[in-house]
């Protein structure tokens, strides 16, 4: 028999073998199959995974998961009517598109993580994940462990399945497995390239530093502001050696006082110089403020930021601090308020870096080099080839404030941020708080620097830079030499009803006032 005969009779070419013009044998139809098997695959686990949280045995999800996709396989091939592909990729292509789409989702969630976006990839990412709630660095891993066993129960099913059954099915193409792992390689090579990118400017927490914002107040403080208490009967707050020719004593009448955490140590002084019983009143007033909303505390402290808008809403009557910022200047315009700004003392706006660096001094030109992003290299500038940390502050914060100030026309760079993670696996960013790192450089106010921040472990091991050639020492700072001399308002409203405001105003910037700016570390105005 000829080939021709030989092909014409043989039965698998028969079988197999479809002209487009025939009816009888149309070439099998796996839609039902593929349909059937993705809406198994991406909406079962997401069922079982609420109802097994519902049911408190969250963390057995993944073994659930992977159990209920060998039933599903087992019976697909073995019960259920269903055209089935005759080859291993036909029939593992359901699988194969779930995790390209759960790596390509991989990318989107790497590409959008500080943005709103992200959320939908991620909740649709790793469901799973996101209920159990886990630490942000986790989120990743929990999904694939969860994938990879999905997975497992999958192949798990089919194997068993064609062994009983004896059916034997066409093994994977190589040039398909080659095209799997070209294609999830160059996925993966673009999610690591976008993650470090994205990461270019964010650092790893201190371990200790506390851990979504400050270790005091709250929350609102850096340092312990105890000792500084009114009411504390063994604080440290400057005094007089005489008592104060202005003294207040109906508590009504006492000016409410707020403002940056390095000006709390003044401000208190003033109040303990110049309100009677401040103690008594003050200690009062912190026992009961939560359950009588009409006491007033007359010494406050919620930092830059808070104290301000407290300040325009007439919530406080005095706010001490850096010069207002353009942003809380329009935000008191717009409430209709008139600011009246009354320096009280001189400060230094310094920047320092570690001890270790040998770079003694910068010009402004350099710094502000530094904080646009233009120089971003020791070595450029006297010291080692090492990348320069240029640490900021939070917005609005009096030394950010400051900082902007000195910046003018040129724009900050994106501020080093170090990540944190709340509810349901949200991730956010905060500003870095400084580390005394080898190229560390940061920026504060001389008084906070010099003063408050002994109880810091970096504290003894950092030094101040000169600025184009002049060091912040008091004598310069008092002269103005220094180039970034600023002073320590103090800010009203110009229609602030309480008398006792201006006449507060006036003993701060006469010889007592003074001499307890003086005695507390600042600079006095003469």
């Amino acid at each position: 028999m000829d080939r021709k005969k030989r092909a014409r009779h043989n039965p698998y070419v028969e079988k197999h073998s479809y002209r487009s013009n025939s009816t009888s044998n149309p070439p099998p139809n796996y839609d039902e199959y593929y349909m059937f098997t993705v809406l198994y695959v991406l909406f079962v686990p997401v069922a079982i995974t609420i109802i097994m949280g519902v049911n408190g045995i969250f963390e057995y999800t993944p073994l659930f998961v992977a159990f209920m996709m060998f039933l599903y396989t087992y019976l697909c091939i073995v019960k259920f009517k269903l055209n089935k592909p005759d080859s291993l990729f036909g029939l593992y292509l359901p699988i194969i598109a779930y995790l390209g789409w759960q790596l390509f989702l991989s990318v989107i969630f790497t590409l959008f993580i500080y943005d709103g976006a992200f959320i939908y990839a991620l909740l649709s990412l790793n469901f799973y994940g996101v209920m159990y709630d886990p630490d942000w660095q986790l989120v990743l891993l929990f999904n694939w462990i969860y994938n990879l066993l999905l997975s497992v129960g999958f192949a798990a099913g089919e194997r068993l399945a064609f062994h009983k059954t004896k059916i034997v099915r066409k093994a994977f193409r190589i040039k398909y497995v080659r095209l799997i792992l070209i294609g999830s390689a160059m996925m993966m090579l673009i999610s690591e390239g976008a993650w470090f990118y994205k990461r270019r400017d964010i650092i790893e927490r201190d371990p200790e530093q506390s851990g979504y914002g400050f270790a005091y107040e709250n929350g609102y403080s850096s340092t312990n502001l105890e000792p500084y208490y009114v009411e504390n009967e063994e604080n440290i707050l400057a005094g007089l050696d005489e008592p104060s020719i202005f003294m207040i004593s109906e508590p009504a009448q006492m000016p409410v006082l707020d403002g940056a955490e390095a000006a709390y140590p003044v401000y208190s002084a003033f109040a303990n110089a110049c309100y009677e019983n401040i103690s008594e009143i003050q200690e009062y007033a912190k026992q009961n403020k939560s359950k009588d909303s009409d006491v007033t505390m007359p010494v406050k402290f919620n930092n830059s930021v808070i104290a301000f808008e407290d300040l325009v809403a007439g919530e406080t009557d005095i706010f001490f601090g850096a010069k207002p910022s353009k942003e809380q200047q329009k935000l008191a315009a717009e409430a209709g308020k008139e600011l009246f700004l009354t320096p009280i003392g001189k400060e230094a706006f310094i920047f320092f870096v570690n001890s270790e660096n040998p770079v003694d001094g910068l010009t402004s030109d350099q710094i502000r080099d530094i904080y646009s992003g233009e120089i971003t290299n020791w070595k450029k500038i006297g010291g080692a080839s090492e990348r320069i940390l240029a640490f900021q502050r939070p917005e609005n914060s009096g030394s950010q404030t400051m900082m902007e100030y000195f910046m003018g026309d040129v724009p900050l760079k994106e501020p080093l941020q170090t990540e944190h993670v709340g509810g349901m696996g949200d991730l956010f960013l905060r500003t870095a708080n400084y580390q005394n790192r080898s190229s560390a450089i940061g920026y504060s106010f001389r008084y906070f620097a010099t003063i408050m921040v002994k109880d810091m472990n970096y504290s003894d091991h950092i030094k101040y830079l000169s600025v184009d050639g002049i060091y912040p020492d008091e004598k310069k700072i008092r002269s103005g030499e220094y180039p970034l001399t600023t002073e320590l308002y103090a800010v009203t409203l110009v229609d602030n009803p309480n008398e006792n405001v201006k006449l507060f105003l006036e003993w701060m910037t006469g010889p007592q006032g003074q001499q307890i700016v003086s005695d507390t570390g600042y600079v006095a105005l003469q």
